[in-house]
């Protein structure tokens, strides 16, 4: 086995004190708040070196507990790649907090001998399936994905009953909705993604046998972004390192950016004070950003009350360059990132939704020009109102008859004149005429709450802007296609990448371009009509979290005439802009 100097001297010869004191700390629990950009994978790989190669520890024993599938798969090669010649007995396991509870669910089955249920992968679409039993489907799309989130929240916040009952929806019954759907999964026998975290805690709570089993096979327990769990993996986890196990957690509650999935900065916050002083390691040097870039994001975070005081210490050359650029309209700010971003090294645009970036990846894809995208893009001409409205347009080249389209469509068809008319003149006034003249729009704004309303805009927007370089109907069809297909297999192998900040979320790139930075997009309509602190909390963490992507410049585009009107600037950009005029 290896001395702690000679693995330093033959593995971290780059890790900074903190970030040794982090490796060397392998008993009892411990938690690393590690601001962004400071190396926290690196030294939680590190770790698992030094565990085996100079503790003699048998790594097979070491569960690594990451966010996503992508983000274990990365560790595990990084730790391959890193440890491939060290001599050490086995190799430490790496999976998703999920792939953790199926394998406690399939014990419990295999050990009581019990018929082990499916998974639903589809949740959404059989809740939409009952919301549209009492509304029509437009407004059953919006109320189905809220409705699916709130009920996602639910088992993830460990709520009770009653306080699940008292959740309202506009236009549903959501107490009817969430029990309709928990009796379909009864009767086909099957769970949902969140019922895995839930029945396996049950599990782990009840049943000794099982709990002893896990524990036996799992001495560390080690955990990666610990600020997104969410409550329920949060319980199941303690649970597992009860009784003075070893307990590694990593994390930074400046970057929850999940609330909606049930987590809560607050948790790490407990974790330290019931730790103790002595069992905190800050890791506050950040290696990625340029001064400018890291003073941005510090005055940006530093509005949240309450929250663990760290430093933001960058440790890079050069001050970088943080700026707001504004433009016309969403034409002009696309052609200004298709011209500049190939000159910036690597570089994202980053938007609040993804639906923000659609019109930029139209304009890269018209001109040829290779990009990145995140999975998903292609879904939003896949929901409504966009579905509806491509297949009405469908039917009027196509001249079906109106029976052959769903019957809340079928109106849309019945005036000849307006059908003949609209296979005459170019698809974009096809679509601005069907929205405005012949009443689309206005059944839009009666379906959708105003928390919606400002996506559906941005969707529509893509869509005109698409239309406008077609001369007709079929063009339009087959080009839309085929950018659908582009999108929806993740866009080229290289160029830009077009993400939301959730999708980019520990990735970075040298140049961050921002988007939408306006009223209702970001901060989102949702949480500025929620009106609580720490829903706004949340999306100034979002803003952070965007700002830490980049190495050595952001630029904000704002844009002053939107398709569907004049934006009011939002809380966001109004500090930006006074920042970089400082």
């Amino acid at each position: 086995m290896l001395s702690g100097e000679e693995f330093f001297d033959r593995y971290g010869k780059e890790l900074d004190l903190k970030q040794r004191e982090a490796v060397l700390r392998t008993d009892g629990p411990c938690l690393v708040q590690a601001v962004p950009g400071s190396g926290k994978t690196t030294v939680l790989v590190s770790r698992l070196g030094y565990m085996g190669c100079c503790l003699g520890e048998d790594l097979n024993r070491v569960l690594v507990v990451t966010f996503s599938r992508e983000a274990a798969g990365d560790m595990k090669r990084r730790f391959r790649e890193r440890f491939s010649n060290a001599e050490m007995k086995g190799r430490p396991v790496f999976c998703t907090i999920h792939s953790l509870a199926l394998e406690i669910i399939r014990s419990y089955c295999r050990i009581y001998d019990r018929e082990p249920f499916g998974i639903l992968t589809n949740g959404e679409a059989v809740i939409r399936g009952i919301v549209q039993k009492d509304c029509e489907r437009l407004a059953a799309a919006a109320a189905a994905e809220e409705a699916a989130a709130q009920i996602s929240l639910c088992k993830n916040a460990m709520k009770s009953r009653e306080e699940a009952d008292a959740i309202a929806i506009t236009g549903i019954d959501f107490p009817a909705v969430r029990r309709a759907y928990e009796d379909y999964k009864k009767q086909c026998r099957e769970m949902d993604f969140d019922d895995l975290l839930l029945y396996a805690y049950r599990i782990i709570k009840r049943y000794p046998i099982i709990r002893a089993v896990f524990q036996e096979k799992y001495a560390h327990f080690c955990v990666d972004e610990a600020q997104d769990n969410s409550k329920i993996q949060n319980e199941l986890l303690m649970l597992l390192a009860e009784k003075g196990r070893s307990l590694f957690l990593v994390g930074d509650e400046d970057q929850s950016i999940y609330g909606f999935r049930g987590a809560d900065p607050a948790y790490l916050r407990r974790l330290a004070r019931d730790f103790g002083e002595d069992r905190v390691i800050k890791l506050e040097n950040n290696y990625r950003s340029c001064g400018e870039v890291l003073r941005l994001a510090g005055l940006v975070i530093g509005q949240i009350r309450g929250r663990t005081p760290k430093r933001l210490i960058g440790v890079k050359a050069g001050e970088g360059r943080t700026a707001v650029l504004e433009f016309g309209t969403m034409s002009d700010r696309d052609d200004y990132i298709a011209g500049d971003h190939c000159d910036c090294g690597t570089a994202a645009v980053l938007a609040r939704n993804k639906e923000s970036v659609l019109s930029i990846a139209w304009r890269l894809f018209r001109d040829g020009i290779s990009f990145i995208c995140i999975p998903g893009l292609a879904e939003a001409f896949d929901t409504e109102p966009l579905a509806s409205i491509i297949r009405l347009l469908e039917a009027i080249w196509k001249e079906e008859p109106a029976e052959k389209v769903p019957a809340r469509l079928r109106k849309y068809l019945m005036d000849r004149n307006r059908t003949v008319f609209l296979r005459r003149v170019g698809p974009q006034e096809a679509i601005r005429f069907l929205l405005d003249r012949m009443g689309f729009g206005n059944y839009i704004r009666n379906r959708w709450s105003e928390r919606n309303l400002t996506r559906i805009y941005m969707k529509l927007s893509i869509l005109e802007e698409i239309a406008s370089g077609c001369t007709d109907l079929d063009g339009f069809l087959e080009m839309l296609e085929q950018f659908r297909a582009f999108v929806k297999k993740g866009g080229g192998e290289r160029g830009i990448f077009l993400s939301s900040i959730h999708g980019a979320k520990g990735m970075e790139f040298d140049k961050v371009y921002l988007v939408d930075l306006v009223d209702k997009i970001f901060p989102s309509c949702y949480y500025i009509t929620n009106g609580s602190t720490g829903a706004y909390e949340e999306e100034v963490r979002l803003l952070y979290v965007a700002l830490t992507r980049a190495r050595h410049s952001v630029e904000v585009l704002q844009v002053q005439q939107y398709r569907w009107g004049r934006p009011a600037p939002s809380t966001f950009e109004k500090e930006i802009e006074a920042h970089c005029n400082e």
